[in-house]
């Protein structure tokens, strides 16, 4: 891993930090209180910090040679799978919000019947 790779995976750890944590405010109410859900947020976060870190020490010393390299794309890993997760459950919340709201107008509805 040269250090041109290393600042690329140093510029996208931010991103992913940012897009996880304002992407919380999207998800349901009841998926943020699963202590999954928490755990993983806490694990991305710690993820891309680690990460970030990393990157940026290897950006200093022209890169990492070997395996010294493994950690990083372990993090960014994390961080990736992360962020596809966030953006499934944002998904997931979206169709749940449209099925509650054709199960409230079909109510609505009924008791105009009535």
């Amino acid at each position: 891993m040269n250090a041109a790779t290393c600042a690329v995976l140093a510029g996208v750890f931010p991103l992913i930090l940012i897009a996880i944590v304002s992407d919380r405010r999207n998800i349901h109410l009841g998926l943020k209180r699963r202590f999954w859900y928490r755990g993983a947020v806490i694990g991305t976060i710690v993820a891309c910090v680690m990460g970030l870190c990393y990157a940026v020490i290897g950006v200093q010393t022209d890169g990492f040679q070997g395996p010294i390299a493994f950690p990083l794309w372990g993090l960014f890993g994390v961080a990736t799978a992360a962020l596809t997760m966030s953006i499934l459950l944002t998904v997931a919340t979206q169709e749940n919000e449209e099925d509650d709201t054709v199960a409230i107008e079909a109510l609505a509805r009924a008791e105009q019947r009535d």
